[in-house]
């Protein structure tokens, strides 16, 4: 009889063993899936976040006109955001955050590119404007009446020219505008002492 209840308890104790072995490997599988799915939540979650980046660049980019302005890069952009997109719905989390990263690089350089571009054309119009006043100055004999003043402006347009080749387009502007003000002033100057003058 104590054979037979020690062969039962023996089978029961294995019996659990294996129940406690199977619940132990069903937990580990759970933590497992749960561990993955917390994964993907966070990769989904960064995904999500870089595609808001992308989509605020994207914006700047567009208030800055840089479809107009920097049109390469801005298509650019649009492909890799699109593939971005692509990836996200395929859950591809790496490759989408890639690629909306890529994009929201893309949106910056053509709004910076945009930003150089118009900087540049506005140095080149008040350049302009700068070469007509002076001309104006001359005719009317600024440069032979007020000749220190004249050369005083022109050294100030030349470090105009010397900031737009250097790209400094913001303070070739102000350079040039300054100029324009300095050859105005010394037109009516010009004008001016030409009518005392005559009179």
């Amino acid at each position: 009889q104590a054979a037979r209840d020690f062969a039962r308890l023996s089978r029961e104790a294995e019996t659990e063993r294996e129940r406690l072995r199977q619940e132990t490997i069903d937990v580990q599988q759970q933590t497992s899936v749960e561990r993955g799915d917390a994964e993907r939540v966070r990769l989904r979650e960064h995904v999500l976040e870089a595609r808001h980046h992308a989509d605020q660049t994207q914006t700047a980019a567009e208030q800055a006109e840089a479809l107009q302005y920097a049109g390469k890069l801005y298509q650019q952009a649009m492909e890799a955001k699109l593939h971005g997109e692509q990836s996200l719905a395929a859950q591809q989390w790496k490759e989408a955050a890639g690629e909306f990263v890529r994009a929201q690089e893309l949106f910056a350089q053509a709004s910076h590119s945009t930003q150089r571009e118009k900087a540049r054309q506005a140095a080149a119009v008040a350049h302009e404007r700068m070469g007509e006043a002076r001309a104006k100055a001359e005719q009317a004999k600024a440069d032979e009446r007020f000749t220190a003043e004249f050369v005083q402006a022109q050294q100030l347009a030349a470090q105009g020219h010397t900031c737009a080749e250097r790209e400094e387009f913001v303070q070739a502007v102000e350079l040039y505008e300054q100029t324009e003000q300095h050859f105005v002033h010394l037109l009516q100057q010009a004008i001016d002492q030409a009518a005392q003058e005559g009179a």
